[in-house]
């Protein structure tokens, strides 16, 4: 049997208390450093969640981002927001990042500070334990939901960003980082992003069909590709990682998954392809669903390979 680690990653969906004070918050009634402190509460009571459901590695819930790119965009001076726009086939909105010029670090995104048009940083409220990740979009993703690129090289921009994202999170105490790509990388070159971020303690969430080539360009070893179960993808994930995850768990059908049944299709794969341990994650983060399906969606990845 292959030892599974448990992972859950990205944005969680708010208490109906957060969403209350959030709403307070934009309406100028709520001071922005009350609803702060509510956030720290509740970031501490996801993690004890993730920690007694035995969770391995998680990111921070992100209690303060309104959607994965804006307080990134924000804190570079390179990008402006544009107008809100579909997030891909969800029924969620984002604010467009349009590139306005080279990314660089405008702020300090450890400290305490209003931005405006999004609740106050620092980016993240975890305590940054061994069992912590900084969750970044990945440069694929940023690219591709970017307004205004089409003169614009990836090769130019994934550069920029990442070196805009070891900027930004120099004096985070983050040991590993999960980058998170929501669009197929296709036969993107990595190299130029993975200059700045150590691809040795990042774990690569993917969806779509993996080509090795394409994971190869990084230039070292990943720490984890995580990618969903399609033909071949586990055994090239297994083979450009120190430890392959699967995305076994839907994050977008509320339906709760067997676990016993999530155990024994990762152990089969493992067997098959000779993989001692991975990790066990769902396909999305789970910020599309009602926050009691969520808490329901960690317990029963919690109980995977028990």
């Amino acid at each position: 049997m292959a030892e599974i680690l448990k992972l859950t990653y990205g944005i969680f969906p708010k208490t109906e208390k957060l969403r209350v004070r959030v709403g307070r918050w934009e309406r100028k009634i709520l001071p922005a450093r009350e609803l702060e402190d509510l956030i720290r509460e509740e970031t501490e009571a996801f993690q004890k969640l993730a920690r007694e459901n035995r969770i391995s590695a998680f990111t921070d819930p992100l209690f303060n981002w309104y959607d994965i790119f804006r307080p990134l965009s924000l804190l570079s001076g390179g990008i402006e927001l544009g107008p809100l726009t579909r997030y891909g086939e969800t029924n969620t909105f984002y604010r467009l990042p349009e590139v306005r010029g080279p990314l660089s670090l405008n702020g300090t995104p450890w400290e305490y500070k209003e931005l405006g048009e999004n609740p106050p940083l620092p980016l993240y409220h975890v305590d940054q334990g061994a069992d912590q990740l900084a969750f970044v979009p990945g440069p694929v993703t940023f690219f591709h939901f970017c307004g205004n690129v089409a003169a614009e090289s990836f090769g130019n921009f994934s550069e920029q960003l990442g070196r805009f994202y070891s900027q930004a999170l120099a004096k985070f105490k983050f040991k590993k980082f999960l980058v998170f790509e929501s669009v197929p990388l296709g036969d993107k070159d990595l190299g130029p992003f993975y200059k700045s971020v150590d691809p040795e303690k990042t774990i690569l969430v993917t969806t779509g069909k993996l080509e090795g080539k394409t994971l190869a360009s990084a230039g070292k070893k990943f720490h984890s590709v995580v990618t969903g179960d399609e033909s071949g993808n586990i055994r090239t994930a297994a083979k450009y990682s120190a430890i392959p995850g699967l995305a076994l768990i839907d994050a977008h059908n509320t339906k709760l998954e067997d676990p016993k049944a999530i155990t024994n299709k990762a152990n089969d794969l493992g067997k098959e392809h000779g993989i001692n341990r991975l990790y066990v994650t769902h396909s999305d983060y789970l910020d599309f669903f009602p926050r009691e399906i969520a808490e329901k969606k960690v317990q029963l990845i919690g109980k995977i390979g028990e």
